[in-house]
C-alpha cells in the first residue's frame, strides 16, 4: 500500500507517467480493464512472468526477468501478491510480498507489505494499512498506514485518512489526511482533497487543499477540472492549474490541458497531452496515446507517440499489445514495444505471460524433479520433512497448497542439491495439502494429510 499522503500527486503526476515508464502507464490500464472477481473466482491462483529484450540486440533472446505470485480465497479476496526477480534470467529470488487479513464481514482489514532479507533467508515488516472503519454501504471510510521501524521493532504511525465520503457509484468525493507528529505524539492535518468522478469512475474534478497552521485553514493548491463533458458526461478536455498563495492572495498558473476521446461504452479511445509553456504562454503538444478494445470493451492494444517541435509531426514511441483467450477473455500475455528511430524498427522492451490456473492444471509434471524428492512423515503432527535429491545445485521455491489450490506457505531455498529441509506445518488446519516444488521452470507436486 502507498503511502496515503502522496495519494494526490499520483493523480497529478499520471498523465506524466507515460514519458516516464510506458509500460506501467499501459499495464495501469491493463489492470483497470481485467475483471478481476470473475479471473480470481475458485480459489484459482496466478502469476505473471515479465521478460526483457536488450536493445542493443534486435535478435536477442528474451530473458526472465520477474514472476509476480498471487493467492486468492475461494470467493476471490486476495491473500497475498509475492514478486520474484532475476537479474540472469536463470535464478529467483524473493523481493517483496503484500499479505491481506480480513473482517469476519469480508471488509479489508489489514493490507501488509514485507521485504525479502537475504541475510536471514526471511520476510520482514515494511508497512501496512490498517482499515478502521466502513460505511453502510461497505466503502472505506478512514485508514491508518504505519512503517516498520526494524531497530526498535515497533510498528510507527506514519499518516492516515479519514472522513472519507462516496458518490452511488462507490468512488470518493471527499477525505482528509493527517500525519503523525512524533515529537507531540499527536495527528497533525496535513491535507483535504474534493474529487468528482462519472458512473464510470473516470475523473471529472479533483482539487487538492494544503492545511496553512499559520492560517489555521485549508488553501487551494491545485485543481483538475474538465472543462468539457460528452453526452456520457466523459471528460474530452481537461485543464489542470497550480495555486500559490502570498498571504491571502492567491496566484493561478497553467499546467497542462488534455484532450480525450471516448467510444460508445465509455472507453478512452484516444488522449492527447498538452502542456503549458511559461516562454511562449500557450500549450505545447507533447505525447499522444491512442487505445483499442474488443468489442466486449476489453483493452487489447495501445499506440504511441511523441511531438516533434522540429517537423510538427508526431513520432512514434511505441505500442502494447494484449492478447486475451477468448473462451475466457481473459489475458494471456502483453507485448510492449519500442520504436528505435536509428534502426527503422521496433524492438521488444518487454513482455509479460499471464496464467491462471487450478492446482491440477498449474503445469506438466517434470519426471525427474518428482523422484527426486520425498516427504515424511505423512501424515504428519509437527514439521514436515523434505529429502531432496537434485542432479545439480539448485535455487529451489517450495509451496504448501491447500485443495482450493491457495498457497498458504511458501519458502525459497538457495543452493541445494542433497540436503533435508523442514518445513513448518504446525499452524495448518488438519487436511489434505501439496508440496509443490519448483526449480527454473520444472515442477513437481506431492500430496501429504496434516492431522
Amino acid at each position: 500500500m502507498k503511502k496515503i499522503s502522496t495519494l494526490f500527486f499520483f493523480f497529478c503526476c499520471i498523465f506524466t507517467a507515460f514519458a516516464q515508464d510506458q509500460e506501467e502507464l499501459d499495464h495501469a490500464k491493463f489492470l483497470k480493464q481485467t475483471n478481476q472477481a470473475n479471473e480470481d473466482r475458485g480459489g484459482k491462483f496466478k502469476y505473471d512472468s515479465i521478460y526483457r529484450t536488450d536493445k542493443t540486440s534486435f535478435s536477442a533472446t528474451s530473458f526472465l526477468t520477474r514472476k509476480d505470485f498471487f493467492t486468492y480465497s475461494k470467493d476471490g479476496k486476495d491473500l497475498t501478491t509475492t514478486i520474484q526477480t532475476s537479474t540472469d534470467g536463470k535464478v529467483l529470488t524473493n523481493s517483496s510480498k503484500r499479505g491481506f487479513a480480513y473482517y469476519p464481514n469480508g471488509n479489508l482489514k489489514v493490507d501488509s507489505s514485507f521485504t525479502w532479507d537475504k541475510a536471514t533467508n526471511k520476510w520482514v515488516n515494511s508497512s501496512k494499512s490498517t482499515y478502521l472503519t466502513y460505511d453502510a454501504n461497505g466503502y472505506q471510510t478512514s485508514n491508518e498506514y504505519e512503517n516498520w521501524n526494524p531497530t526498535l521493532k515497533i510498528w510507527e504511525k506514519f499518516d492516515r485518512r479519514i472522513n472519507v465520503t462516496h458518490d452511488t457509484n462507490g468512488f470518493p468525493t471527499y477525505y482528509e489526511i493527517e500525519l503523525w507528529n512524533k515529537a507531540t505524539g499527536k495527528w497533525e492535518k496535513y491535507g483535504k482533497y474534493e474529487e468528482l468522478s462519472n458512473k464510470k469512475g473516470i475523473q471529472i474534478k479533483f482539487l487538492n487543499y494544503n492545511y496553512k497552521t499559520a492560517l489555521s485553514k485549508y488553501l487551494l493548491t491545485s485543481v483538475d477540472t474538465a472543462i468539457v463533458l460528452d453526452n456520457a458526461k466523459n471528460p474530452i478536455q481537461t485543464k489542470s492549474y497550480d495555486i500559490e498563495w502570498t498571504g491571502n492572495v492567491p496566484t493561478v498558473t497553467n499546467k497542462n490541458w488534455i484532450k480525450r476521446k471516448f467510444d460508445v461504452n465509455g472507453n478512452d479511445i484516444e488522449y492527447v497531452y498538452n502542456y503549458w509553456n511559461d516562454t511562449s504562454k500557450k500549450y505545447t503538444k507533447v505525447d499522444s496515446l491512442f487505445y483499442n478494445y474488443s468489442p466486449k470493451s476489453i483493452y487489447t492494444s495501445g499506440n504511441f507517440f511523441s511531438w516533434d517541435e522540429v517537423s510538427s509531426k508526431w513520432l512514434v514511441d511505441g505500442k502494447t499489445t494484449y492478447q486475451v483467450d477468448p473462451t475466457t477473455d481473459l489475458y494471456t500475455s502483453m507485448k510492449l514495444e519500442n520504436w528505435d528511430a536509428a534502426q527503422n524498427a521496433f524492438y521488444d522492451r518487454r513482455t509479460r505471460k499471464y496464467f491462471s490456473s487450478m492446482l491440477s492444471n498449474v503445469s506438466t509434471t517434470d519426471a525427474a524433479l518428482q523422484s527426486s524428492f520425498q516427504i515424511a512423515p505423512n501424515p504428519t503432527s509437527s514439521d514436515l520433512h523434505l529429502m531432496v535429491n537434485l542432479e545439480k545445485i539448485s535455487d529451489i521455491q517450495v509451496n504448501v497448497v491447500n485443495q482450493l489450490g491457495q498457497i498458504v506457505h511458501n519458502q525459497y531455498f538457495k543452493n541445494i542439491q542433497n540436503e533435508q529441509l523442514t518445513i513448518p506445518t504446525q499452524e495448518l488446519s488438519n487436511g489434505i495439502y501439496f508440496i509443490q516444488i519448483q526449480s527454473g521452470d520444472k515442477q513437481a507436486t506431492k500430496r501429504f494429510v496434516k492431522q
